[in-house]
């Protein structure tokens, strides 16, 4: 449970629930591909998914260079010692290794 004291926790939780809020309030464009068609300016949905977007690389990157400085083993030391990532870019493989940890992290509140 959040109590406040862990920020990086809460922006995760924050991101998390702001993207499947964000999801369920534009399932029609799923519905309706046409409406992808649309311009920014019709399309509000277009400008909250890029400003959710690069909020959720800046928070992936963030936690990703955190990990990388630890002493203690995690996945983002094991995933950048894979051969078969050397050809990402880094905020690919940020994106990759976080959006692993939100699956991990919603599957639980997903199943209660």
């Amino acid at each position: 449970m959040i109590n406040g004291d862990e920020g990086e926790l809460k922006d995760f939780v924050d991101v998390v629930e702001e993207v499947l809020q964000e999801v369920d309030d534009n399932l029609i464009v799923d519905a309706f591909p046409i409406l992808d068609h649309l311009p920014r300016c019709v399309a509000a949905w277009k400008e909250r998914g890029s400003r959710l977007y690069r909020r959720q690389v800046q928070l992936f990157e963030k936690n990703m260079e955190a990990a990388l400085r630890t002493s203690s083993w995690n996945w983002t030391k094991a995933a950048f010692r894979l051969r078969e990532v050397k050809h990402l870019e880094r905020e690919e493989l940020a994106l990759i290794i976080g959006v692993f940890y939100q699956a991990a992290h919603r599957t639980p509140m997903v199943l209660e």
